[in-house]
C-alpha cells in the first residue's frame, strides 16, 4: 500500500522523516543559520536557485533495496503537462531510497509540472526496468496544487516564426509540433499510455542567406513562464524525424497552452574552411581496447591528435550488426578546451577500402572527443577526415501547436484504460 506523506514546493526541500528541529533548520536562511552555525539537511533541490515540487511516498510493506523501484507522473487532468524520472523536464529521484522500520520512503522531486492547475494528478507506478521505462501504475493520488494560483504573466511569442540571431549567426524556427505517441512509437523505448514528443523545424542563415550547411543539434534548455524548467547541464539530442524536421529524444513535459523559451545549439556539418578539416592518414586499428597511441603519431597532421583507435569498451557497441565496433578517441589542443566547440567525421576510409560508418556530431569535453565508428572488414589501419568548428547556440520563445492522437490505444495489461 502506498501513501503520499508530504508535499513541498519551493526552492529548499528536506527529508519529512527529520527531527522536528532539523526540518525547521532546513528553512533557515543560509546566512542566519550561518551566523548562528545551526546545521543545515541537504537541500534535495537540484537546482536550488528555482523552485520545485517534491512528493514523499511510504510503502507499508517492506521493500528490499534494488527491487519494486517506484517512477512517479505529475500531470493536470488533461495529462499535457509532466515527465518521468530522471528524464529531464520531469521527475527526480532523491539520490537513495531511506529504509525504515515499517517499510520504505522515497522523495520525488519534479522540477516540471502543471503550476496554473487547481489539483495535480499523481501516478505512481512500477520502474523495476529501468530509468525511463514505465511500468504498471500502482497507484493515483489526487492532490492540491500547492503553486495555485500562480499570477506569473505567460512568456510573449512573437506572431509567426520565431527569429533569434547572434551576430552573422540566425535561425527561424519555422515548426513548433507536440504531438502524442504510445508504447512503441520511439524504438526501444516505452513511455507510457500518454507520452508527448515535441519536433521543429528550422531554417539557417549566415550573414542572411540560407543554408544547409549547419543543422540543429541539441535542446540546452527549456523555461516557461511559470517557473518550469530543466535542471543545469540538461541536453536533450535531436534526431531527424522528418526532412527538416528535428525530433526531441525526452518526452515534452511542458504546458502546451502557453509559449515556452527554448534554447537550441546548432552545428555545422558541412562546408568547413579548408583550415578546419584535418585528414588523419593511415591510422592504425588496435587490437586492445586498453591501447593507447604512440606519443609520435599523436599530432603527426594537425594541432589535435588521436589518442585511442581500437575496439569499443561499451559491450553493447563492440558488436554490431555483421561487423565490429570503434572507439576514436581525439585529443583537443588548449585553446578549444573547455569552449564550446564540436567535432565531426567527414569521411573515414579502412585500409581495405571500404568507409566506416560514423555515428554524428561530438561534443569537446575536458580536452577529449570521442567518436563510435562501425567497420565491417578486419582493417589494420584507416584514414580520417576531422572537421572542427563553434557551436552556435539560440533562444527561441514560441507557442506549439498540440496535435493529439485521435485514436486512443487499449489499456496494456495491468494498467488503466485512458
Amino acid at each position: 500500500m502506498l501513501g503520499v506523506v508530504s508535499v513541498q514546493y519551493g526552492r529548499r526541500h528536506v527529508d519529512p522523516f527529520l527531527k522536528l528541529w532539523e526540518r525547521w533548520a532546513g528553512f533557515l536562511p543560509v546566512e542566519l543559520a550561518t551566523r548562528f552555525k545551526v546545521r543545515q539537511p541537504d537541500n534535495l533541490n537540484r537546482c536550488p536557485t528555482q523552485t520545485a515540487l517534491s512528493i514523499w511516498l511510504t510503502t507499508t510493506t517492506p521493500i528490499e533495496p534494488g527491487s519494486g523501484q517506484l517512477g512517479v507522473r505529475v500531470t493536470d487532468d488533461d495529462g499535457l503537462v509532466g515527465g518521468q524520472n530522471d528524464e529531464p523536464p520531469s521527475v527526480f529521484l532523491v539520490p537513495e531510497d531511506r529504509r525504515m522500520t515499517n517499510g520504505r520512503y522515497q522523495g520525488h522531486v519534479v522540477s516540471v509540472f502543471p503550476r496554473r492547475a487547481r489539483t495535480l494528478r499523481v501516478q505512481v507506478f512500477d520502474q523495476s526496468q529501468g530509468v525511463g521505462q514505465i511500468g504498471n501504475v500502482l497507484q493515483e493520488f489526487r492532490i492540491p496544487n500547492p503553486s495555485y494560483p500562480l499570477k506569473a504573466p505567460p512568456l510573449v511569442a512573437t506572431v509567426g516564426a520565431s527569429k533569434s540571431a547572434d551576430g552573422h549567426f540566425g535561425a527561424t524556427l519555422d515548426r513548433f509540433d507536440v504531438s502524442e505517441a504510445h508504447a512503441g512509437a520511439v524504438p526501444g523505448r516505452d513511455d507510457g499510455p500518454s507520452a508527448w514528443f515535441a519536433s521543429f523545424g528550422f531554417t539557417v542563415a549566415v550573414d542572411g542567406q540560407t543554408t544547409t550547411n549547419w543543422i540543429a543539434d541539441r535542446i540546452v534548455a527549456i523555461q516557461d513562464g511559470t517557473g518550469n524548467h530543466t535542471l543545469p547541464g540538461f541536453i536533450s539530442p535531436l534526431y531527424f524525424f522528418r526532412p527538416g524536421d528535428f525530433r526531441m529524444i525526452q518526452p515534452w513535459g511542458f504546458p502546451t497552452d502557453e509559449p515556452s523559451r527554448v534554447s537550441v545549439e546548432f552545428v555545422q556539418v558541412a562546408g568547413f574552411a579548408s583550415n578546419a578539416v584535418f585528414h588523419f592518414r593511415n591510422v592504425p586499428i588496435a587490437t586492445d581496447s586498453r591501447t593507447m597511441m604512440p606519443d609520435r603519431q599523436l599530432r603527426a597532421q594537425s594541432p589535435f591528435g588521436i589518442l585511442r583507435f581500437g575496439p569499443a569498451m561499451n559491450s553493447y557497441q563492440a558488436e554490431v550488426n555483421e561487423g565490429k565496433g570503434l572507439d576514436l578517441v581525439i585529443q583537443t589542443p588548449a585553446i578549444v578546451a573547455g569552449q564550446n566547440w564540436h567535432g565531426i567525421i567527414l569521411k573515414a576510409v579502412d585500409s581495405d577500402g571500404y568507409a566506416l560508418t560514423v555515428n554524428g556530431p561530438a561534443t569537446f569535453h575536458d580536452r577529449y572527443l570521442q567518436f563510435w565508428l562501425q567497420s565491417r572488414t578486419n582493417a589494420v589501419a584507416a584514414d580520417i577526415w576531422l572537421a572542427a568548428a563553434p557551436r552556435q547556440v539560440l533562444e527561441f520563445v514560441a507557442q506549439p501547436r498540440v496535435q493529439r492522437s485521435k485514436v486512443r490505444p487499449a489499456a496494456a495489461p495491468g494498467r488503466p484504460a485512458e
